[in-house]
């Protein structure tokens, strides 16, 4: 028999055999929250690739443009990316066939000091085949888990999302919060020069004057603050798409946008369903079952097949050579590792359940501070505001009429900062909350009202 077609017929099956063949990791869909914005997964480069330059915003910036920018530049997100491509690195990899084995063994060398005359050489190559449908099954495994490394980015996503979101606020919140020290500097300067008016004239003890030109300094140092808590804030938010200065000049966004009724709790209930914390043990439950089907079918030992041609040196003549190798499942049947799968099942089932039960616990606390903020909000600028402007308009005038004394006026000043700076805290805790839900549930809020607002300017 030719040895080239034999050889040829030995190795074109095995190699067929080797085929790839892997099942396709499938990445989750973004969460309606931040679906229509770009992110990072799409650009993360090759092993070796360089980075896209960060395009640093500058200028008047809008929350959706910060949003852009944390979400295609932020370093921690783009790490994530990179879980995915691993994935499916490692998906591919689990497809894979053992390799062939090629073995050359000469017996009889030298026989009666013949040398090769005597030989017999033998070419064998043996391939190893999985049984029980571990290739496959292996294959789903690795796919399922890149399926859970691209809903461990969707996690990542969102939480770049809402700390970008709740930096924005912070940055909103330190703006008024500067605009209101602006605003008492100037009162209490107005109300110094009302007092030492009143001194000059000797209708007020110049001990007044001391009191109020002490009221001018520290509100300028109220001011400072404000001014370094800005800046800091600023910063925050420049972080969020990995710069280390703020160069935007300042935001444009409505602090004082807020719904005229929040939902129900019971409607925020029922969107749990959109979270990635959920779908993501959804996902590790289908990992655990597939794990515990693969350790099952592992119970079936692998073949070893091996064929070859032998030479007989001797005569001249080739002989066809085969044979296969079997383990005998005697002491390891792959029971431990099944017996392990099957308590891993199980804690992802527990896992799951718990996780559910810590959403909605959370979900709970934030609706809680969110309807105490939304009463404050209404409140302050309804009620406690417009009557604390009236107060101190009516001190500051009847002050300079004679009517109330100095600390009256600085008394209803104080009175009316505070209850602005209280709604600045407030709307800066009902934003918080809007952020922290729309997290837990995955959808914007105002999708689920009927986006009836409230402003005030």
């Amino acid at each position: 028999m030719d040895r080239r077609v034999i050889l040829l017929s030995l190795v074109i099956p095995l190699f067929l055999g080797g085929c790839v063949s892997t099942e396709q990791v499938k990445t989750p869909p973004p969460r309606p929250l931040a679906a229509k914005y770009e992110f990072t997964e799409q650009e993360a480069e090759e092993p070796g690739g360089q980075s896209k330059p960060l395009a640093d915003p500058t200028g008047v910036l809008t929350l959706q443009e910060s949003l852009a920018s944390a979400l295609l530049h932020n370093p921690e997100l783009r790490a994530f990316s990179y879980d995915i491509r691993v994935a499916e690195a490692q998906a591919l990899q689990a497809g894979l066939w053992s390799n062939p084995e090629i073995t050359v063994l000469v017996d009889e060398y030298n026989r009666d000091g013949a040398g090769f005359d005597s030989a017999e050489t033998s070419i064998l190559l043996s391939q190893q085949f999985e049984l029980g449908g571990q290739r496959r099954k292996r294959s789903r495994v690795a796919a399922i888990q890149g399926e859970i490394a691209g809903w461990d980015y969707e996690r990542k996503r969102l939480d770049v999302f809402t700390e970008t979101t709740l930096a924005f606020i912070d940055v909103l919140a330190a703006t008024r919060r500067l605009e209101i020290a602006e605003t008492l500097v100037a009162l209490a300067v107005k109300s110094n020069e009302a007092v030492v008016e009143r001194v000059n004239v000797g209708k007020e003890v110049p001990l007044q004057a001391t009191k109020t030109t002490a009221e001018v300094e520290f509100a300028r140092l109220k001011k400072m603050e404000a001014e370094s808590e800005l800046e800091t804030a600023r910063k925050g938010l420049a972080s969020k798409w990995g710069a280390d200065t703020a160069r935007f000049q300042s935001l444009s966004g409505n602090l004082d946008r807020v719904l005229k009724s929040i939902p129900e709790r019971e409607q925020l209930e029922q969107q749990l369903a959109s979270n990635p914390e959920l779908e993501r043990y959804n996902a590790e439950l289908r990992l655990k079952n597939a794990s515990l089907s693969l350790e099952n079918s592992r119970k079936v030992p692998d073949i070893e097949a091996a064929i070859g041609v032998k030479r007989f040196e001797s005569d001249g003549t080739d002989a066809l050579s085969f044979g296969i190798g079997v383990p005998l499942p005697l002491f390891n049947r792959n029971q431990g590792n099944i017996a392990a799968s099957n308590y891993e099942l199980a804690k992802a089932e527990a896992g799951q359940i718990s996780a559910k039960n810590k959403l909605i616990v959370e979900l709970d606390r934030q609706y809680g501070e969110l309807s105490r903020a939304h009463r404050r909000v209404l409140i302050l600028r309804s009620k406690m505001i417009p009557a604390m402007e009236e107060a101190y308009t009516m001190a500051h005038e009847g002050y300079q009429e004679g009517k109330f004394d100095v600390l009256d006026m600085l008394d209803a000043q104080r009175s009316l900062m505070k209850s602005k700076g209280d709604l600045i805290d407030a709307l800066a805790d009902y934003h918080t909350s809007v952020a922290a839900i729309q997290r837990i549930i995955g959808i914007n809020l105002e999708d689920l009202t009927e986006k009836d607002l409230e402003n005030v300017e």
